[in-house]
């Protein structure tokens, strides 16, 4: 909590929020204050709808469904991730969460979504970002060669899910790009990175 620079008037932003994991712990942390808050937005339709009855105790969360193009759950999308404008305010939120966000997209639309969330983050704040490393595909890589010099076949039966793992060093690139600095790494959860941005 110290770390991700949560406080209880907080204002919080959960891009690609899901079914809303990120919002469960929220709510035993953030006040239903003037100007703090919660807001989740996903191209998921059936997931902000739950979230939507989920957390309609909680009047300070709020989730928007993006009509964003999603070849997993929203093909038909009427916008493209790479040309998206967030529907918030510049330097609107003290903290940005992306779980496991990035990695769903080309790294065109990666971009993006980081231009945007340096847009919408306070001087200050703190960006959360967690995802799978390349480590995690190198290792299943070698597994499988290791399987298949064995004489056996393992034949992968899942869709494209995730588009790119990135390494601390393409990360830290990335954010700095847009105006982020890295600023925290949790060696114990190694697909979990902090940044933040100079204020």
């Amino acid at each position: 909590r110290a770390d991700a620079g949560l406080e209880s008037e907080s204002r919080v932003l959960d891009a690609g929020c899901g079914w809303g994991r990120v919002a469960r712990p929220l709510t035993r942390v953030l006040a239903a204050a003037d100007g703090s808050g919660y807001e989740g937005f996903d191209v998921d339709g059936d997931a902000i709808a739950w979230c939507v009855e989920r957390y309609a105790a909680h009047p300070h969360f709020h989730f928007t469904e993006l009509d964003v193009a999603n070849a997993r759950c929203r093909p038909e999308g009427a916008l493209r991730a790479s040309d998206l404008v967030f529907p918030f305010a510049d330097a609107s939120f003290d903290v940005v969460f992306a779980s496991a966000l990035l990695t769903h997209m080309v790294t065109a639309e990666a971009s993006r979504y980081l231009r945007e969330i340096a847009r919408v983050l306070a001087p200050g704040g703190h960006l959360f970002l967690r995802g799978p490393i390349t480590t995690n595909s190198l290792a299943r890589r070698t597994g499988l060669a290791l399987y298949g010099a064995a004489g056996r076949d393992i034949v992968l039966r899942e869709p494209p899910y995730h588009l790119w793992e990135f390494t601390p060093g393409s990360l830290d690139r990335l954010v700095r790009r847009v105006g982020l600095a890295t600023r925290l790494e949790l060696p114990t959860m190694a697909s979990c990175v902090g940044c933040h941005r100079p204020g």
